[in-house]
């Protein structure tokens, strides 16, 4: 059997027996912290979700409405008591003890739920996941706007984030082997040098615009960065690093990086375009699907 590298569990009905953000409409009703009235419109919200039919921005504005302006610290003292008092005896046994035994395994667990962040970041710390995912609610000055930011981690959200997430994972890998990487991008080099410090990047590859005298012309140095351009630029660059090219392995959604791809070692397709993916299942090359 294959070993499992991530395990990824949904929060609410799964590892636990109950709805959390609704539960937490009506666990404020109860402190008296928000009104009666809520319950009402919170029961209309858990019909539609169930349905399918929810509004999620509308029921995000809805729930989160109490906490704005709140600082996390006051946050947290809430979530905290509602955790003890509603979630933590509403958590499923069996599943716990599948999350534990993930965590003795030292198999990395992922919390991926549509919940707002202010409930999901707090019960992820209790349980011992690594990481977790959720609708991230937007903080400013260190108060909650009430506000989620794009996309909510439901449906093709979660996908999203949760790729997002994985994508990341194998750049961090990579850096905590200590193996070098490279960014490789026909983009222009004022985004690529950007984007490659704030992930990290050992170095990077790009289509570099030209300057003179401090200021920009808008020119770019040739070869682009671009199929054989790209190509001409890695190797290049890896002459200077005495590595060869037969010891990369080079990820890319792009039929255009062929040339690359054909060169290194472990060509692996990610999200790859139409003609790619034809190359790639050809070759039968790893593809990464997000």
């Amino acid at each position: 059997m294959k070993k499992i590298k991530l395990a990824i569990f949904d929060l609410d009905n799964t590892i636990l027996k109950v709805d959390s953000d609704y539960e937490m409409v009506n666990y404020l009703i109860k402190q008296n912290l928000i009104s009666e009235k809520y319950r009402i419109k919170n029961e209309e919200y858990f019909s539609s979700y169930e349905d399918g039919s929810i509004d999620i921005n509308e029921f995000s504005r809805f729930s989160l409405k109490p906490f704005i302006n709140m600082n996390i610290n006051k946050i947290d003292a809430i979530v905290s008591d509602f955790y003890k008092e509603v979630l933590q005896p509403s958590i499923d046994k069996n599943i716990l003890e599948i999350i534990n035994n993930y965590i003795s395994n030292e198999t990395k667990i992922l919390l991926a739920s549509a919940t707002n962040s202010l409930i999901v970041s707090f019960v992820s710390r209790q349980l011992g996941f690594n990481h977790y995912i959720s609708s991230e609610v937007i903080f400013k000055d260190n108060l909650c706007t009430g506000i989620i930011r794009t996309p909510h981690a439901l449906g093709e959200g979660k996908l999203i984030l949760t790729s997002k997430f994985l994508n990341l994972e194998i750049i961090n890998n990579y850096i905590s082997n200590e193996t070098k990487i490279l960014l490789a991008s026909a983009t222009n080099s004022l985004i690529v040098s950007f984007v490659s410090r704030q992930l990290g990047f050992n170095h990077y590859i790009s289509s570099e615009v030209i300057f003179k005298d401090n200021l920009c012309t808008g020119i770019i140095r040739t070869p682009h960065a671009l199929g054989e351009g790209k190509l001409i630029l890695t190797s290049k660059f890896l002459k200077k690093l005495d590595i060869n090219l037969s010891e990369t392995c080079f990820y890319s959604d792009s039929f255009n990086d062929l040339p690359l791809l054909n060169a290194v070692l472990i060509p692996i397709a990610v999200n790859p375009d139409k003609n790619l993916k034809i190359v790639a299942k050809e070759k039968n090359w790893q593809i990464i699907n997000r």
